[in-house]
């Protein structure tokens, strides 16, 4: 990795931290990561971070590797991104957010 790459995903990581900070900052959040398992789609592997209210939206409620993200407008085609993560803490947000799949390396890694 480059040292440009290294500089923009030390940005993108902390970006990620602060946004993922803001939305645990209420107590009552935890957050969904979804990935894009389209394998037609260009953006197959692609993950995002989602945050759910614990009250609205409980745990108990998904299922990594069934729950589908729910269709929003900056999300169009949310029917292709499936929960794999259930994320707690800003910690957990971005060790599962830049957790890396050897198989997917040449794909887009971030929504």
């Amino acid at each position: 990795m480059s040292t440009a790459d290294n500089a923009t995903e030390r940005q993108a990581r902390a970006a990620q931290r602060a946004q993922a900070e803001k939305w645990f900052a209420d107590g009552n959040t935890w957050v969904g990561l979804f990935e894009n398992k389209d394998r037609a789609s260009p953006n197959f592997g692609a993950r995002v971070g989602l945050p759910f209210d614990l009250d609205a939206m409980p745990i108990v409620e998904v299922t990594v590797g069934k729950t589908r993200a729910p269709q929003l407008e900056k999300l169009p085609n949310a029917h292709k991104f499936v929960l794999v993560a259930i994320c707690r803490d800003a910690d957990e947000v971005v060790a599962e957010m830049f957790r890396e799949d050897p198989a997917n390396a040449h794909k887009p890694r971030f929504h």
